[in-house]
């Protein structure tokens, strides 16, 4: 049944291991290589569920955890023990490479509260862009070669009747260990009049380490209304070996980056049929301030059977959801999702399914 679907979705947070992409600018200048990992850090992959309603879901009941730790103990049902969620998506960037991820999660009902955990795995197809003016050939290649997240979410229904009779207070904690190893390389061919061409190559190989910290809370006033808040906060430690024939001071051996994430929201259950949201995000990467804003709309022709639509702070969103007694399937479908990397990597689509079994 739906109201079960929110103890199991996975944390698909790729966004966490996309902010490793300023080693991959190392042939940039430094600024433009700061400016574009910061960019990044932002960028958010989330379930199907939660992507088809435009992101807008740190407070929705009914929805996956991957914003707000506090909604795994969410759920209207007592007869819930265990679950279990494998999930897919995809990010087509149009001037980067394709990423592939895979997900699996379970969760578990405790005496007090739900406790999930999940892996994500993800990898991509080496994109490769070909420049050639005057003779001289540029080649550049980029190639996710692992990403990779282990979380553990814990929720719990801490208080009823805190301000009003009838109202409720969920809070929770999580935390994910992300782990990446991503491959770029530089080629460039320049013609010589009287010898051979003359070749140049560049390599930089980076591997990071990231652990986040999160904590959230919903609160229900009453039956239709849901506010939520979320904060996460990042560090990334990552290494790079390099083959560069020039001196780059944007690229040392080792770089620390520091992210503090966010946000509140709110859902309005306007009938029984539809349902409204909105989020609202500030994230701070090294000092550098990012405002978010997302909205979302859910409208159920019966129980089984769901629509969304959305805007993730830009372009737009749709999918729908199929929920059955023990099980479901959730299917989204992004469009242009990330203007703040636009101008570098173009219009990006995302698709993201998510099915989920639950007992």
């Amino acid at each position: 049944m739906k109201d079960l679907k929110q103890n199991i979705w996975f944390d698909a947070k790729l966004g966490v291991i996309l902010l490793v992409l300023l080693y991959l600018l190392a042939f940039c200048a430094k600024a433009k290589a700061d400016e574009l990992s910061e960019a990044f850090a932002t960028v958010e992959v989330l379930s199907a569920d939660c992507a088809s309603m435009g992101n807008a879901c740190v407070s929705a009941r009914e929805f996956s955890s991957d914003l707000n730790p506090a909604l795994v103990a969410v759920t209207t049902s007592k007869d819930f023990k265990w679950g279990i969620s494998p999930a897919y998506a995809s990010v087509n960037f149009k001037n980067g490479p394709d990423i592939q991820g895979g997900s699996l999660s379970f969760s578990v009902a405790l005496p007090k509260g739900v406790l999930q955990l999940s892996y994500t795995g993800a990898g991509s197809n080496r994109h490769t862009d070909f420049i050639e003016a005057d003779g001289i050939l540029i080649s550049s290649s980029l190639d996710f070669d692992s990403l990779q997240n282990f979380g553990v979410q814990y929720g719990i229904d801490i208080v009823k009747n805190l301000i009003k009779k009838g109202d409720k207070l969920y809070i929770g904690a999580g935390y994910t260990y992300s782990k990446s190893k991503i491959l770029s390389d530089l080629a460039i061919i320049i013609p010589m009049e009287e010898s051979d061409p003359l070749a140049m190559d560049f390599y930089l190989n980076s591997k990071s380490r990231s652990h986040t910290y999160t904590a959230g809370a919903v609160y229900v006033p009453m039956e239709k209304i849901s506010l939520g808040i979320a904060y996460s906060y990042t560090r990334t430690k990552t290494t790079n070996d390099t083959d560069i024939p020039v001196e780059i001071d944007s690229t040392p051996d080792e770089e620390k980056n520091r992210m503090n994430d966010l946000r509140i929201g709110a859902s309005w259950k306007i009938t029984d049929k539809l349902m409204l949201a909105g989020d609202y995000r500030h994230a701070n990467v090294n000092s550098n301030n990012f405002d978010q804003y997302y909205t979302g709309a859910e409208y159920c022709f019966h129980e089984a059977l769901c629509v969304y639509g959305g805007i993730p702070n830009s372009g737009w969103s749709a999918g729908a959801g199929l929920y059955l007694e023990h099980g479901g399937i959730n299917v989204a479908y992004q469009y242009d999702p990330y203007k703040q990397v636009r101008d570098d990597f173009g219009k990006a689509r995302v698709v993201a399914v998510t099915g989920y079994l639950s007992f």
